[in-house]
């Protein structure tokens, strides 16, 4: 039966699912879109989910329609594409000055601080500015580090465009920050473990300033991110002192 059904053409939906309308998150066992485009050995949509397996998007059960639309539970290849839109679409939920709210469905405080970003008013008035894919990719996903930043961000700023050429450096130096804040601080916290001893306030002004610099990090206000991340470091090495 199962290899008929297959053979048809139709969409394989054994899920256990959570649905969930427009922005909010499907939870599944399996997923029937990535099931049935596994099978497609040609086309423009074959192989195109590769990053999606494995993904940490897999890995929390968030599926394909969530992002993209349709039911992944539908026995049936038209239902189970209705609502998708190609990306050109601008009703579609991936097209890409819809990303931003598609994204922040789920990462509300990474979109409360994107939609204040110079980066967020050039996507809304030209459409030409980037979106959370353009850093973060879409169905793979990732977060760049310090050493990949600076040249991720040189492919827009940079002398030969005229554009803010100083910001690759400044947000590696941001970035740079943050790790070194997040190590101070996650050692502080450990040493405290360690010796059995009742962590010191400074500790929780280190967590609360590092928690600071991550979020105002999507506002692209460096600046401040660098001075938040100063603080946590700050109070991090006086919680380590206090716990001599």
């Amino acid at each position: 039966m199962a290899r008929g059904i297959a053979g048809s053409g139709v969409l394989l939906a054994f899920l256990l699912l959570v649905a969930a309308p427009w922005g909010g998150i499907a939870l599944a066992a399996e997923d029937g879109c990535a099931g049935c485009h596994d099978g497609l050995k040609s086309g423009a949509m074959a192989g195109r989910h590769a990053d999606y397996r494995g993904s940490v998007h897999e890995r929390a059960g968030v599926g394909c329609d969530s992002c993209h639309g349709g039911n992944p539970r539908a026995a049936d290849k038209v239902d189970a594409h209705k609502g998708v839109m190609p990306a050109a679409d601008k009703t579609s939920r991936i097209h890409f000055q819809n990303v931003p709210e598609t994204c922040g469905a789920c990462h509300k405080g990474q979109r409360r601080g994107f939609v204040t970003s110079r980066h967020y008013r050039e996507l809304e008035s030209t459409g030409q500015g980037p979106n959370c894919v353009t850093c973060h990719g879409s169905m793979a996903t990732r977060v760049m580090g310090v050493d990949t930043i600076e040249q991720f961000c040189i492919v827009c700023h940079n002398p030969k465009r005229g554009i803010a050429p100083e910001k690759p450096w400044e947000a590696a130096t941001a970035l740079t920050l943050m790790d070194q804040a997040d190590t101070l601080t996650r050692w502080a916290g450990e040493f405290a473990e360690l010796a059995g001893k009742k962590p010191p306030p400074a500790l929780d002004t280190a967590r609360r300033e590092l928690a600071a610099a991550r979020t105002v990090w999507h506002t692209f206000d460096l600046e401040q991110v660098r001075a938040h991340a100063r603080k946590a470091s700050a109070a991090a090495v006086e919680a380590r002192e206090a716990l001599r």
